[in-house]
């Protein structure tokens, strides 16, 4: 940017030239009071890497004044591993003199970073660089708890509302979830093992082939790309993804959020080629926006607003607020509260953040900032987003893992996790059935193997192999001996799952030691039974045989048989 910058100072007409020629600079205007009024922040660079002009959302984002902002080149608050991907992203565009979008971490005033999600554009003359921020850090913050969380809810991956995929190290297809199938079209034989490039147009695929080597080396991915569904039509995504790793540091699998964003894709190009560049920026945002003079009264709405709030046409002319707030009333549960907390932050200088529950269950994040002009207080701008199914899928989440728990800790059988030949859980009956405590399991150098009878440790140990291996066993049984050297017979129930992104096994053990003595109470019983049954017919059999001599007898002294033998 110092190269154009000298290129400039030799030509002095071509400067002239450029300096009158029309900018995208936003003209100085009464409406111009919208420039402040956007949560998003916006901001305009010269040739020379400093910013020229900057809207209020700099200050209340990162603590800088603006006056501190303007005196330094923008470089300087960018951070130091963002430099040269911001850099390259921004060469680019000048080449290609097309929209990019790409993140960034910005330095705030006390130190810390805040991660910025860019669009931006270089005028046409290369005088300038129009973007867009919004500060997206406690989104990034959320989606990486949530790909740590997802190897322990398969299922939750499968039935996710969002299209989620598993990539290997060379960017193949390993698994897609429900929602990736009804949208893209094709049938699990059709993708699994293929590379996600080839469901790309082709300059999209080579871009996707360099991406991913940086991908690999950074751990993290967030981009967008044209997809090609199996019926021939193109969508627009965006790419959000993390790389899981191995407990050896080595490549496991790359897991991605995709997200259909070809209608804002859309929308944010022909905002930028509007000559109403303020207003299309603010219809372009993904939030409703609605914003309120001191009086309390509205003086703009977006079509995101009126579309989430469900208004009625008649209801939407401005200067009609008693209709549409009383409307609007109607719609929110608790609504009292929530506008007196807008109304007692009406001169001041404070952002808020709340939730709004709509009586259709509904939940929107509420933000309100005041919206300033010359330092003044002319109102607050309130800007909402559709929280709806994140919160439904952490609901699910933290349900399905308090289920999970209460299912196990109260279950009579004895239920244990190990992963990488380490217990990692054991529910209370572990502790009551094998005398060991908690504490105990939880020792690095714990033995689970003790537990087992001498004789079935080989049976044990080549289970364990077999489930490492992906291979099904059935459930067997096995003597476990407790802390206390007394012997327990039970019947053991594994299967392999996925556990804090690592194989593991969970177990089931039944206590069948009851079961065993019954049955061989039976069993002695039975063998008493066919004892006395043989006793019995061995004297039967006997007396038969002294019966046939009498008769012998009797015939040899001439008489006639005593006893008729039968059989």
């Amino acid at each position: 940017m110092k190269k154009k910058k000298k290129q400039l100072s030799k030509d002095q007409k071509k400067q002239e030239s450029i300096s009158e020629a029309p900018s995208l600079a936003l003209p100085d205007f009464k409406g111009d009071c919208f420039f402040d009024m956007v949560p998003d922040l916006l901001c305009i660079v010269s040739a020379d890497g400093y910013f020229k002009r900057l809207n209020s959302a700099w200050e209340h984002t990162l603590g800088f004044t603006t006056q501190e902002l303007l005196a330094s080149p923008f470089v300087v608050f960018i951070h130091p591993d963002d430099i040269e991907a911001s850099f390259q992203a921004l060469e680019k565009q000048t080449i290609a003199h097309e929209i990019i979008n790409f993140d960034n971490r910005y330095r705030c005033k006390d130190g810390s970073y805040k991660w910025l999600e860019w669009r931006a554009k270089v005028s046409k003359d290369g005088s300038e660089i129009h973007a867009v921020a919004r500060e997206i850090t406690d989104w990034k913050f959320a989606l990486d708890h949530l790909r740590e969380r997802e190897g322990r809810y398969k299922t939750l991956f499968e039935n996710a509302p969002l299209k989620c995929q598993t990539l290997d190290t060379n960017g193949n297809l390993i698994q897609v979830n429900k929602k990736w199938i009804e949208i893209f079209g094709y049938s699990v034989d059709e993708i699994t093992g293929k590379w996600f490039g080839d469901f790309l147009s082709t300059e999209f695929a080579n871009a996707f082939r360099e991406q991913f080597l940086l991908f690999k080396t950074k751990g993290n991915i967030h981009s967008e790309f044209e997809m090609i569904r199996k019926d021939g039509t193109q969508i627009m995504v965006s790419l959000d993804g993390t790389i899981a790793y191995k407990p050896t540091g080595s490549f496991e699998f790359a897991h991605c959020i995709l997200q259909d964003i070809t209608e804002s894709r859309k929308a944010q190009e022909s905002a930028l080629k509007s000559e109403k560049k303020l207003r299309a920026i603010i219809e372009s945002s993904d939030d409703a926006m609605l914003v309120l003079n001191n009086s309390g009264k509205s003086i703009y709405s977006n079509s995101k607003f009126n579309g989430m709030w469900g208004i009625p046409t008649d209801k939407l002319g401005l200067g009609d607020e008693e209709n549409l707030l009383n409307f609007v009333v109607n719609r929110l549960q608790e609504l009292k509260k929530i506008l007196n907390k807008v109304k007692d932050l009406n001169q001041s200088l404070k952002a808020d953040i709340a939730f709004v529950e709509f009586k259709d269950g509904r939940t929107f994040e509420l933000r309100s900032h005041p919206w300033l002009l010359d330092n003044q207080i002319l109102g607050r701008v309130l800007y909402l987003r559709d929280n709806t199914e994140k919160i439904k899928v952490e609901n699910a989440m933290k349900e399905s893992e308090e289920r999970f728990r209460f299912l196990a800790e109260y279950s009579p059988d004895l239920i244990f996790i190990i992963t990488n030949r380490k217990l990692v859980y054991v529910n209370k009956q572990c502790e009551t059935i094998t005398g060991y405590s908690q504490e105990a399991f939880a020792d690095p150098g714990f033995d689970y193997l003790k537990m087992t009878a001498p004789e079935c440790q080989g049976l044990v140990k080549e289970k364990y192999q077999l489930l490492m291996a992906g291979q099904p066993v059935d459930p067997f049984e096995y003597v476990l001996i407790n802390k206390n050297g007394n012997t327990v017979y039970t019947l053991l129930s594994t299967k392999r799952i996925q556990f804090g992104g690592e194989h593991a096994i969970i177990g089931i053990i039944t206590d069948i030691t009851d079961h065993r003595k019954a049955d061989k109470v039976t069993k002695q019983k039975v063998e008493s039974l066919e004892s006395y049954h043989n006793l019995m017919v061995g004297r039967e059999l006997k007396i038969i045989d002294l019966k046939k001599e009498i008769n012998k007898l009797l015939l040899l002294l001439g008489e006639k048989e005593k006893y008729k033998i039968v059989g």
